[in-house]
């Protein structure tokens, strides 16, 4: 949200082609849902359901909530327009058999301010997209300071950073990053600067709202949370096109303000993690939605159990298994044809038959969720060290858990909260590596750093007193 938007704007507010009909209201704004006040209803609250013979009109209420409206406005205080994007409404109040005034509150996903669009459809082609800690990361130098020879005057220059443009692998545009400052209004004593590092993306073709989220603004939001090993929420989100060639903000659910903490190390740096491999990152979180997303979301909401955690990391590590290796199975076609030619020989009870059968068509031939986790332990191992510890006993672990939480089968004993966390934690490193590999990132800097990372070195040594028989010292495989 920028400087000269408040989170409570008034102004003018009407239908797209109803500009005459302007209604007064006030719009609330955040990192949630978008809240438009209005003074007077925007639609009818109520709604023709049938004429009889005589002419006699039957009248019913219009359920809240069943709109998706687009709502245009003008916002007090020199913001200027704005349109409020699949509005609908959540409540109506005043409604009077004798005319009293009705007042109309909507809530609206998300709010573009600085111009009128048509709807949830309207595609932008230059996108500039933030996240908590995006300046920390990339690391720009910007703001030089430099007193004069008489310490009377204090000089900061802000130097734009040569933009350098990096192609998508999918040669649907290109990307680079780009800075904003600007001096906020401050008391007299505290006087400064806020920068501000945006990741800017030209694309060929448009994109709506709901695809820039899903293809840029998410998946950067979950690689600086897995680097961090903390939440990094979008922060930012701006947008033009061919109709608007300046700059139109996104207010929008899940877009929040910056914090001013700053942050431990990384566990990989922008260089290390240079542009190929971002523009590989956000075609692979495409690929694998929603799985860096899952991810991700074991670190940033710690609302959830840690079952909860721990089932959704499961069933993330199987996906990615299954989309990493598409079409590796235990059983190729012949076989499994060659094997119920044989069932269908002997002479097995009709029931045992028909069981056997089915389970070798459906799944008996597709490779098991314990081979799958097992086989991305051992594939990790070499730049995630120690992360499954023991991999034969730490399968176990996790199939018994999962297996558990299914159906109910007893706990053999040990302290079950904290197994669960390490299981869950070893498949939030486990997963995040994978990844990482598979953007292009060198398992060798990959196997350096997260060995000196005190996240991980917390979570080995969590793991070697609560689970020791898989981590252990003295554990075998």
């Amino acid at each position: 949200m920028s400087e000269a938007m408040q989170p409570f704007n008034t102004g003018d507010f009407w239908l797209p082609g109803e500009e005459t009909n302007k209604i007064p209201g006030r719009l609330t704004l955040g990192s949630r849902w978008q809240t438009l006040e209005l003074h007077q209803p925007v639609t009818p609250s109520m709604r023709l359901d049938s004429t009889a013979s005589d002419g006699t009109q039957t009248w019913v209420p219009i359920s809240s909530g069943a709109e998706d409206l687009t709502i245009h406005g003008s916002l007090d205080d020199g913001v200027g327009p704005v349109t409020l994007i699949s509005a609908s409404t959540r409540r109506r109040a005043g409604i009077g058999r004798f005319g009293s005034p009705e007042r109309h509150t909507l809530e609206s996903e998300y709010a573009i301010i600085g111009g009128h669009v048509d709807g949830e459809l309207t595609l932008f082609t230059d996108i500039r997209i933030s996240a908590q800690y995006l300046d920390y990361w990339t690391n720009i130098p910007e703001l030089d300071r430099r007193p004069s020879d008489s310490n009377s005057t204090l000089v900061v220059t802000y130097e734009f950073p040569e933009k350098v443009w990096h192609p998508l692998p999918d040669n649907t545009g290109r990307f680079s990053y780009s800075c904003d400052w600007e001096i906020p209004h401050s008391s007299r004593r505290r006087r400064h600067v806020r920068t501000k590092t945006w990741i800017h993306i030209s694309l060929n073709e448009g994109l709506s709202f709901r695809e820039i989220r899903r293809k840029f603004l998410h998946p950067l939001s979950a690689l600086l949370t897995l680097l961090y090993d903390r939440d990094c929420p979008p922060t930012g989100l701006e947008v033009k096109n061919e109709q608007h060639d300046h700059w139109l903000g996104v207010v929008a659910y899940g877009i929040e303000r910056e914090d001013d903490l700053e942050p431990d190390v990384p566990l990989l740096s922008a260089s290390e993690f240079d542009f190929g491999k971002l523009g590989n990152w956000f075609q692979l979180a495409e690929r694998m939605d929603p799985i860096p997303g899952l991810i991700s979301g074991s670190i940033k909401d710690s609302s959830r159990t840690v079952q909860n955690r721990l089932l959704e990391l499961a069933t993330a590590a199987e996906g990615l298994h299954r989309r990493l290796y598409d079409g590796e199975r235990r059983l190729s076609d012949e076989q499994v044809t060659n094997g119920l030619s044989v069932l269908g020989d002997t002479s097995l009870d009709r029931d045992v038959f028909e069981v056997l059968s089915s389970a070798l068509r459906t799944y008996l031939w597709d490779l098991s969720f314990p081979m799958r986790v097992l086989a991305l332990a051992e594939n990790v191992a070499d730049y995630t060290p120690g992360v499954a510890g023991k991999p034969n006993r730490w399968k176990s672990a996790l199939v018994n858990a999962r297996n558990g939480f299914a159906h109910g089968l007893e706990d053999d004993g040990t302290d079950s909260v904290g197994k669960y966390y390490v299981l869950a934690q070893s498949l939030r490193w486990l997963l995040s590596m994978r990844l990482f590999a598979e953007a292009g990132v060198s398992k060798e800097i990959m196997a350096r750093n997260v060995i000196n990372y005190e996240p991980y070195k917390r979570f080995m040594r969590a793991a070697a007193q609560l689970l020791p028989k898989v981590y252990g010292q003295s554990a075998t495989r």
